[in-house]
This record gives C-alpha cells, structure tokens and sequence, in this order.
C-alpha cells in the first residue's frame, strides 16, 4: 500500500510527539548512559523535523494559522486535523468500536509491554519498548521511499538511527525483554483466536493475573523450554491447558476455580486426569512457596523479639558481631 507525502509527515510528527516526551521521562529509571543519551537524542528531534524548512512564501500565503487546513504541512495543521477527525468519529460512531463490557487480556496486560510491567523496573522498560516502537514508526514514514522527502529530512534520519542504537544498548544483556517475547507468544497460542471456546473460559476465569507469574518467578531459559514443548506437541485444548497450568504455576491453586476450568472445557476434548495432575503441580507449588514465605515471616519476628530482650536496634540484616 502506497502512502503519500502527507501521510509520511502526518506519521513522522506524531512520532516526534510521543518520541520526545518518552525520552524526557526515562531519566529517572535509566539515569546513567546510554539513558541521559537518549534524552539528549529526544531534545533535538522537533528541530531536526521543522528546523529544515523555509519560510520564503510567509508574506504571500500567510503561515499555518492563516491558511486553509489542507494537510498536515505544520503542527498547526496537525492538530486541528486529527481534533477533526476525532469529531467526526463521535458524530458518526466508530464501526470498528469494540463492545463495551470486552476485555482484551493482550491490550496492555499480556502482551509485551504489559508483561514487562511484572518485573522490577517495569516501568521505565515499558518507556523504552515505546520508544523504540515510535521510533520504528518514525522511520516507516520517513523511510517509506528512498526519495527527496527522506532527503529533506536527514538530520531526523540520523536521529532515528542513534536512537534505536541507544535502546539496543539498553536492551542487550536484559532477559527480561525475552522473557516477555516469547511468553506473549505462548499466550496467544493458549489463548487462540476470537471465536475460540477456550478463550471464554480464560476471560472468565481472570486467569491472565495467573498467567503472568513467570516474568517474576522463571528465568528465559525456563519459558523458551515452554516453547520448545510446545512446538513438539498438537495444538489442541488439553494441550493449550497443560501449558496454562505449567505458566500460572503456584498462582492457580484453587480448586473451585480447577472445577469450574474441566466444567468449561467438556466436550472439547480434555481429559481431567490429565489436568488434575498438572493442577495437583500447581498446589504443591504453592504450599511449597506459602511454607517458605512462613518461615521467612517468622525468623523476621524470631529476630525482632531478640532485639526487645536484649536491647539493641533491630535491622533485618543486623549480624552478631565476634569479638
């Protein structure tokens, strides 16, 4: 599909947009290099986008305010397009407007960005997928066609290039990003289609809060084992649940919620002997992890009652100095 010169520049100004606020506000999570580069990079894109314009034809046909909005030749034009559009939209009512109770488990949840807000750091890993998602929509626009659009604007080129180098530089070495590829894939598969029954049973379960435990509590190693399995097995509804079970782990314990799932799933060709014994993995699990979290729980008190009996400040890792 063919994109016109307008429609480059409409796609390249908001890409400016939301790039040079995303870099602004990564400083607090990545304060160090290549973090304050990315700022740097960010503070200069507006300029590198309208700096190479001239305004030779001002006193003839007026600027942006004056002229007819035709297009999006300035950030005027922009603006009051898009505040139209949207008008419109609302007079007219959005057929592809979803219904009003869906939820969609991969918008904002189970997909990448989503997922990456399960692990420490989360947010500020959120803002540099973004980043390098506006980036890469940047450079579609611009770099559509090789031609004297994309030559108009080389200083922004080049910008785009340092900025996607910079969040590789960030990225590289972080498994968390992996993890979150790759799960999202598993997901979808357990998840499938639209129309698929499972799907209903999932979303009525809420079982997403389940599904997401592995970004906390498995490493990239554990999850591309997961795809591995399930690349040599048949992409069916028992299969689908055996991975759900093994993803949710020590989270999905509760026995109503396993009646209610086989409930859900007959005549799909699940067999409950099977899902039992991925569920009894479940439970083991989570008595295992609540064990641990007890007894973690208790040597904290055990240690607080030794400060009150004899006399010295308690601090979770106070250690018994030798003489």
């Amino acid at each position: 599909m063919g994109l016109s010169d307008e429609e480059r520049v409409l796609k390249m100004c908001w890409a400016v947009h939301h790039l040079s606020a995303l870099c602004r506000e990564l400083e607090p999570e990545y304060p160090k290099e290549p973090g304050l580069h990315l700022k740097d990079l960010g503070g200069s894109l507006w300029h590198a986008f309208l700096g190479g314009h001239s305004n030779g034809m001002f006193w003839v046909i007026g600027g942006a305010l004056e002229s007819g909005v035709t297009g999006p030749h300035s950030p005027w034009g922009v603006v009051i397009e898009s505040q139209c559009d949207e008008a419109r939209r609302s007079v007219r009512g959005d057929p592809f407007q979803k219904p009003k109770n869906y939820f969609d488990p991969f918008d904002g949840f189970l997909d990448i960005s989503g997922l990456m807000s399960q692990v420490r750091g989360g947010e500020g890993k959120r803002k540099l997928l973004s980043i390098y998602r506006s980036t890469e929509f940047l450079i579609y626009g611009l770099r559509r066609y090789d031609d004297d659009l994309r030559g108009k604007y080389k200083e922004l080129d080049k910008l785009a290039s340092d900025i996607l180098g910079a969040c590789f530089v960030l990225m590289q070495g972080d498994q968390e990003f992996g993890k979150a590829y790759v799960g999202e894939r598993l997901l979808k598969w357990i998840y499938g289609g639209y129309e698929d029954p499972l799907k209903g049973v999932l979303l009525n379960l809420c079982l997403h809060h389940d599904l997401s435990r592995f970004m906390s509590d498995c490493t990239l190693a554990d999850v591309i084992a997961w795809d591995k399995w399930r690349l040599t097995h048949k992409d069916c509804v028992q299969n689908r649940l055996v991975l759900a079970f093994r993803m949710a782990g020590r989270r999905f314990h509760y026995e109503h919620q396993f009646k209610k799932l086989v409930e859900g799933t007959r005549g799909q060709g699940v067999r409950e002997a099977v899902l039992r014994r991925e569920f009894d993995k479940c439970v083991k699990a989570h008595a295992e992890s609540e064990a641990k979290l007890n007894k973690g729980c208790q040597d904290k008190h055990r240690d607080e009652e030794n400060a009150v009996i004899h006399g010295y400040g308690y601090r979770s890792d106070w250690k018994m100095e030798e003489d």
